[in-house]
């Protein structure tokens, strides 16, 4: 079983199966976390660390379940244990993000953009096993392979997708390592064709910013940008993206953040300062909100929009838009909700799509013998102080992620929404933003579901 898969194994066995739920207990008090780390030689020392960490970091450590720590044979399953899963108003357990990594991996991937895989990002259909191709990385085994977006799973190594057991499917999906071979049945759509792809997983390098095009319109030129990752490798893309749109005159924009989960805090300040311009220069981009153990951090942790990149050596390029479109599904997530509501008061922001995930959370994270453990530990706020979307944002046109249609295309579902409220005022009909298929919901790493400050 890949570590990839371990982190978030409950999250994708429960959109395959069946669902389960962890209850409450009250809080107590532990000895300093420092106490106990980086003692790896004992399962019991290590689970020590976990809960006195959590008791010093969790966002709300007064609320964490009263459970056995010896109960769970290793430090990441007590971690698990230990989180506050009560309902939001729409019934979502209130923690579904904070998670645990192996801490070379989490690197790898936060700051280079790399991790073992075929190139393919999945959607499923959640408590089925209709598994789509949301879509490729350039260059990746799977691109190599033609593997098209929209294409459904058939079977796997000769297995039917219907009938095999879950977690050699969750291995299938998500290998372990490079090299691990994996013979795919797809159905594809464009062209409609069912054939088989045998596909050999290897380190793949995320292309966060993949498409950045101007499209005229009646209204004049908009600019379309497709963002997956808010992660390091992001930022020299984004700025090449606003520049390009700046020499071509764009007056609108439309910002494809249906597949983005998240990353880093900074990147996403940067690209709503990017996009708001003068207009929120010196202004709140995003407040933090620590535990009560942690006023001194909280207090720290106000943002203003950006007016250079983190390392305060590239003055930013300006757009100055007074209205964005954003394209929204259930995988955006976190950081990519952070430029949402840091902009919000500032901007018209018109969301085309579906609810996004509602996550207001992040994290800084610690690392402890080799595991990179990620409690939530603030909250994020806008400048007029709202920071209570944990059901999601919704849709101002709701359309389906359109599979059948490259994103870009004038004629995908999301696309073409936005491109009609933008002539007209008006959301599309339903019928007219609906996909033939069904869609499904984006898995991936949580590493990419999240919002982190760095160090």
């Amino acid at each position: 079983m890949s570590a990839r898969v371990a982190a978030s194994r409950c999250k994708l066995i429960l959109l395959l199966s069946t669902a389960a739920s962890l209850g409450c207990g009250p809080k107590s008090a532990f000895p300093p976390s420092s106490q106990f780390a980086q003692i790896c030689n004992t399962v019991d020392a290590q689970r020590r660390w976990v809960r006195s960490y959590m008791d010093e970091a969790y966002l709300w450590y007064s609320e964490i379940p009263a459970v056995d720590a010896s109960a769970y044979g290793t430090p990441e399953a007590y971690f698990n244990a230990l989180l506050v899963r009560t309902p939001t108003a729409s019934g979502k357990p209130r923690d579904q993000f904070s998670f645990t990594y192996p801490t070379e991996a989490f690197d790898n991937l936060i700051n280079a953009g790399v991790e073992a895989s075929y190139g393919i990002e999945w959607k499923i259909v959640p408590y089925t096993r209709i598994i789509r191709v949301a879509y490729v990385e350039p260059g990746s085994p799977a691109a190599l392979a033609s593997v098209g977006r929209g294409a459904t799973i058939l079977s796997v190594n000769g297995n039917d997708v219907n009938t095999m057991p879950v977690n050699p499917l969750v291995n299938a999906l998500y290998p372990s390592d490079i090299g691990v071979q994996t013979t795919f049945e797809f159905s594809e759509v464009n062209p409609p064709a069912v054939r088989d792809v045998m596909l050999t997983s290897a380190n793949v390098t995320k292309s966060p910013v993949p498409t950045a095009s101007v499209l005229d319109t009646a209204s004049g030129k908009t600019g379309y940008l497709v963002f997956n990752d808010h992660i390091a490798t992001a930022e020299d893309p984004l700025m090449q993206a606003v520049e390009q749109f700046k020499a071509a005159g764009i007056n609108s924009l439309i910002l494809d953040m249906r597949y983005n989960g998240g990353g880093y805090l900074y990147i996403a300040d940067e690209l709503a300062a990017m996009i708001g311009g003068d207009g929120v220069v010196g202004k709140v981009f995003e407040k933090l909100r620590f535990n009560d153990k942690r006023t001194a951090e909280t207090n720290a942790n106000v943002f203003n929009f950006s007016t250079t990149t983190v390392d305060n050596q590239r003055t930013l390029p300006k757009l100055g838009l007074s209205r964005l479109y954003v394209l929204t599904d259930s995988g955006t997530c976190s950081a990519s909700e952070s430029v949402i509501n840091g902009l919000a008061p500032f901007a018209e922001v018109i969301l085309v799509g579906n609810t996004t995930c509602g996550k207001p959370y992040g994290f800084l994270g610690k690392d402890n013998c080799g595991t990179a453990y990620f409690p939530i530990e603030f909250q994020g706020t806008n400048a007029a102080g709202f920071g209570d979307y944990a059901d999601g944002f919704a849709p101002t046109c709701a359309a389906t992620d359109d599979l059948e249609h490259e994103r870009g295309d004038t004629n995908e579902a999301m696309l073409a929404a936005a491109l009609a409220h933008q002539a007209t005022g008006s959301c599309p009909t339903t019928r007219q933003v609906m996909s033939t298929l069904p869609s499904g919901q984006l898995f991936r790493s949580p590493v990419r579901e999240n919002r982190f400050l760095t160090e």
